[in-house]
């Protein structure tokens, strides 16, 4: 799916008619949701007062002054939607609008995510961390000793791998909900309210299998989902994928090129070594397993061979690989991308309803 859309529309771009007057009021200094940011002249929600799922980010500081509409919930709009949702904002052709940044994304179930973190290869990443942010709320999740990681980037802004378990997301947000609830809440005692009026003000939050229903996933216990999504921005775009209207063939664009999995075990034995293989090919292929558990994943053991290779860790690589004892990942690269490419049809089709089923 197409999980977040940022876009960049020209400095002397006309509003929408209906945002004639929020620009006067913004000259005027009366718009409450808008505030100075650190590479914006003011940035501000148009939820609430405008019913609009965007922000907006008005006049760029670096020379260009151009501005950007960051859409709210893309994942669950279909590409008609999110045009809509600019045009209600700005008076412009969405399609010829250049992306700033793109999330594609695919949920896969039954695969933790250290799985991924032993098994996943990245080509040209060389920066991996168990402690990660994902979603829109930017929540962390920490690997921390023997707990089990719940997020794994792979590669820097704007251009990473970002692996994390989706349910513990949603639990995250879930259990604020509640305590948002329980606030609000406990503020009724400050209002001299009658018991019948108190009862009808209370909040109670849905409970988690129903929070989850309400965001598109059926949750049973033992339900494992990891989310495999491909953030990119700034100028990492592809030829292919560069403006709003390239979006309707993303169902074409496979966001998860140089991702692969390393299939090995953790155990070895003597009678399944190959004929023939190097003795210190196979000394070095254990101590590769070595250096994945000092540094917590094979990305991060992989990058080190690779820099520390003087050249040569390429073939290093190809020769001890092989010699890996054998495992099999849950789920091929193509399982994966076949997850995306599914999810991001129903949105371009105008069918997002659908995706999250």
């Amino acid at each position: 799916m197409i999980d977040t859309v940022h876009v960049r529309v020209p400095a002397l771009s006309p509003f929408a008619p209906r945002m004639a007057e929020t620009l006067e009021q913004l000259h005027r200094g009366q718009l409450g949701p808008f505030a100075p940011s650190r590479f914006y002249e003011c940035v501000g929600s148009l939820k609430e007062d405008f019913g609009i799922d965007a922000i907006l980010h008005l006049g760029y500081k670096r020379g260009s002054r151009s501005h950007k509409v960051e859409i709210l919930g893309a994942g669950k709009k279909t590409l008609e939607e999110m045009a809509g949702i600019i045009r209600s904002v700005f008076d412009v052709a969405p399609n010829s609008l250049a992306l700033m940044r793109a999330d594609f994304a695919a949920d896969i179930p039954g695969v933790p995510v250290h799985r991924v973190r032993d098994l996943g290869r990245f080509e040209y990443k060389r920066f991996a961390s168990q402690i990660g942010k994902s979603g829109s709320d930017e929540v962390q999740f920490v690997q921390m000793g023997t707990a089990v990681a719940q997020s794994f980037y792979v590669g820097r802004r704007p251009n990473c791998f970002r692996i994390y378990n989706k349910l513990e997301e949603l639990r995250h947000k879930w259990t604020r909900l509640k305590r948002d609830c329980d606030r609000f809440n406990k503020g009724l005692d400050s209002f001299d309210l009658t018991p019948a009026q108190r009862q009808s003000a209370l909040r109670t939050p849905p409970k988690f299998d129903e929070y989850c229903h309400t965001e598109g996933f059926e949750f049973t216990e033992g339900t494992i989902l990891t989310r495999f999504e491909r953030q990119i921005g700034g100028d990492r775009f592809p030829n292919c994928m560069q403006t709003f209207g390239d979006l309707y063939n993303a169902h074409y664009f496979d966001p998860y090129e140089g991702m692969t999995f390393v299939e090995h075990g953790d155990a070895w034995r003597t009678d399944n070594l190959p004929d023939g293989a190097s003795i210190r090919d196979l000394l070095a292929a254990r101590g590769l397993l070595g250096f994945r558990d000092d540094f917590g994943s094979m990305q991060h053991a992989l990058s080190f061979v690779m820099k520390n290779g003087n050249g040569n860790g390429r073939r290093i690589l190809d020769a001890i690989l092989p010699l890996l004892p054998p495992d099999s990942f849950p789920v091929t690269r193509a399982d994966i991308l076949a997850a995306y490419r599914r999810t991001t049809k129903l949105q371009i089709e105008g069918n997002a309803c659908a995706v999250y089923t």
